[in-house]
């Protein structure tokens, strides 16, 4: 079991007398955030470099007090000449405040179409990693931790299901997550969670979780001195990831738990 177990490097972090099983739904998020945001970048590229009406809408708002200029130069230019020099009395000041709406409307669109190309960047980087699950030898335990609440379930309680995928795209072959089922005190309203590393590194790693969970918790395997959790690039970003909370408060959490349990 010790090979076996390093090969699950990607989707587990020791803990001392327990292992935290990674989250896999918010990678796979990340992944998509990532596809969505080059997406956006190729077809704005694209625009810029091969759709000159783009291009000079991109240009006119963002220099439209340059473009409004050379228009009232123009009109002036026009009114000049058709009625004399003293019939044109108007300044660049009022003749910008007259036509600089449409121009502002641009910019306006400029801006939601930014916010746009960044929001998958800033999904990325900014959404936290849900709270691990974690396998609890000690209590013969599995549970996470959401939104101020603890989920747990004995081992016999999970309901898994091996996924072959994570969506219709993939090639299916086992590059799924393991699901399972976690439960809050004294409610048999279960709540799906998706585990596993994405992206995985073969096919069926994630599956493989179900096997160790159940070896972990009956004493037939432990963690290989030599395991070296491996970090993933999805789970690099600028914000801390989600976590248990302090050992008190989640003892606590656990014990009303086990005396609810039905």
């Amino acid at each position: 079991m010790i090979s076996k177990t390093n090969e699950l490097e990607r989707c587990l972090i020791p803990r001392g007398k327990s292992v935290d099983v990674k989250s896999f739904k918010i990678l796979f998020f990340r992944s998509n955030h990532i596809l969505l945001g080059l997406t956006i970048l190729s077809v704005l590229l694209y625009l810029v470099l091969f759709d000159q009406e783009f291009y000079s809408f991109l240009y006119d708002s963002i220099n439209y007090k340059e473009q409004l200029y050379s228009q009232f130069l123009e009109h002036k230019k026009n009114m000049i000449s058709l009625y004399g020099e003293g019939s044109f009395n108007t300044t660049f000041q009022q003749f910008l405040n007259e036509m600089k709406d449409t121009y502002i409307n641009d910019l306006i669109t400029l801006l939601i179409m930014s916010f746009v190309i960044i929001l998958p960047w800033l999904l990325y980087l900014f959404w936290p990693q849900q709270c691990p699950v974690r396998v609890d030898k000690e209590r013969n335990l599995i549970y996470t931790w959401s939104w101020g609440k603890l989920y747990a379930a004995r081992f016999d309680d999970l309901n898994p299901k091996k996924q072959e995928t994570a969506h219709f795209l993939e090639v299916r072959g086992g590059w799924g997550p393991l699901v399972i089922s976690l439960y809050p005190a004294g409610l048999n309203k279960a709540k799906r969670v998706s585990i596993g590393s994405y992206i995985p590194k073969f096919n069926y790693q994630n599956h493989q979780l179900l096997g160790f969970i159940k070896n972990y918790l009956n004493g037939f395997t432990t963690m290989p001195s030599d395991f070296k959790p491996e970090r993933g690039f999805l789970e690099k970003t600028l914000v801390k990831d989600r976590s248990f909370p302090q050992e008190q408060k989640l003892n606590k959490a656990i014990d009303e738990w086990l005396e609810h349990k039905t």
